[in-house]
């Protein structure tokens, strides 16, 4: 992936945290607690869904995180 394109894609992520769960058939969103190694607790986002029989779970990365990763990709 090339800069241009982890730009971007760090950018959505930001963006789709600062927006609600977008609603989809089979879905559930929870909000947790969660702690980052180098910035302490977040809340972050679970998404779970059952396709074809089995449970899928994705998890929200920490937004510092992800801010300081935008910054340094921005920089490069």
């Amino acid at each position: 992936m090339n800069y241009s394109t982890e730009i971007i894609t760090v950018r959505q992520k930001l963006a789709d945290l600062n927006a609600p769960p977008k609603p989809l058939e089979h879905t559930v969103y929870e909000e947790r607690e969660a702690i980052c190694d180098r910035h302490g607790v977040f809340k972050q986002r679970c998404r779970r869904m059952a396709l074809h029989g089995k449970g899928i779970e994705t998890k929200t990365e920490c937004p510092a995180c992800l801010s300081e990763k935008l910054s340094q990709l921005q920089q490069a």
